[in-house]
This record gives structure tokens, sequence and C-alpha cells, in this order.
């Protein structure tokens, strides 16, 4: 569990040895901190140096996998409907079995639209999700798993420019607007998910919003 914060607890240390005028306290912890990077560092030399080493090339096994789920930190997954890339905040993992074989389980939060049934709309919100990675033999690309930190993605700012365009257009879309869609569509039933393709028909983006989700079809708008 120390090593998975490994990083977090250098950066924490090096911004207190920077700061200046540091309190009684600041001292106090600095001086902790500095004891404990100290018996990581002694203790697990060889697993340390094996992750920098992996991960100073995209790599990672899976058994050090665990170095890189970082609580809080922010995660790069596919849509399961789109295929397009979404960002997830990591809460919590855990590494179980699956079938027999071991898998990391990752439970992640992340903005979505959400049921108003009252009212019934929908609307903005955060939804949790569960992303398995499965056991994979050797080294793997980091950015070739299913789920990984955003500070691997070949191009991070990018990225979340491309998915803060998405969002807003997504959420632009709220309401009742009259348009003409073609492309991929979905259908939520429970926790399954039923996909089909359409072709340039007439929809309603209303309170239907949160049950058909479309991907980058072709739009047209006309009014709403």
């Amino acid at each position: 569990m120390f090593l998975t914060f490994l990083q977090r607890f250098i950066d924490y240390r090096d911004a207190l040895v920077s700061k200046k005028g540091k309190s009684e306290q600041e001292t106090h912890v600095l001086s902790c901190v500095n004891i404990l990077l100290s018996t990581l560092s002694t203790d697990y030399r060889g697993t340390i140096a094996s992750i920098n080493k992996l991960t100073s090339h995209n790599e990672i096994t899976f058994d050090l996998l665990y170095a890189l789920l970082v609580p809080r930190s922010i995660f790069v997954a596919r849509c399961a409907i789109t295929g397009l890339p979404r960002l997830f905040k990591l809460e919590s993992f855990t590494r179980t079995q699956v079938d027999g074989r071991s898998v990391y389980q990752l439970m992640c939060e992340s903005v979505d639209l959400i049921d108003r049934p009252v009212s019934h709309t929908v609307g903005v919100g955060k939804v949790q999700t569960t992303i398995l990675l499965r056991h994979f033999k050797g080294t793997a690309k980091i950015d070739s798993l299913d789920a990984f930190p955003i500070q691997y993605h070949a191009d991070e700012a990018k990225l979340r420019e491309s998915i803060i365009k998405r969002g807003n257009k997504w959420v632009s879309l709220i309401g009742v607007h009259h348009m003409q869609y073609q492309g991929l569509a979905a259908l939520k039933c429970g926790e399954k998910l039923i996909k089909h393709n359409v072709r340039r028909i007439p929809i309603f983006f209303g309170m239907f919003l949160n049950n058909l989700l479309f991907s980058t079809g072709e739009e047209q708008n006309h009014g709403g």
C-alpha cells in the first residue's frame, strides 16, 4: 500500500523541503516523511527499481500494477458504447479472482447523466463504475490497458480538451431538441446495453436522453 503512494510521499516531501518558514509541526512532519521514505527505499529497493524502470518505458507487469492504482487519480478508459475515451476518478481497487484468474477490480467515479424520476428529466451527476483489469503475462504498455492513469496518455492535454468539448456538447442536448441523427444508438436495459445503428431518423432529445446514448454520428439541428 505504501508503494502505491510512494510518488505522492516524495512530492509531499519535496514541497515541504522547498517551503520557507516552516512551522514546528511541518518540520516534524518532514522528519517523519523522510524516515518513511528511507525505510521504503531500503526495504523495497529492488521492487522500487523495477517499478521505476518499467514505468519510464511506459510499461508495467500485472504483479506491479498496484503501483499505478493511486486512489483519487484520473484514469482513462473506453466508453462501453462508443469506444471513445472517457475520464474516471479512481476511488479504490481490490485484487481478486474472477473465473479463477487474478484481476484488479477498480471502483471508479465519473460524470454522467442521471435519472430524476420525480420530474421525469435527466441531469448531470456522479455515477459509480467498476472496471476490471484482467491478468496478463510479462509486461504490457500502460496505455494499452483497459484503464490507465492519464499521465501515461500520449497527448494528455489534447485528450482533456476533446473530452471537455464532447461533454459540453452532450450537456447542451439536455432539454427538448428536434434533430436528425445517423450513427450508433444504445438502449440501457438494466445492466445490459442493446446497440443498433440508425439512419437519419428524426428524434427528440428530452426525457429519453438518459436512455439513448449516441456516438459521433451525423447530426443536423432543426431548432429546439
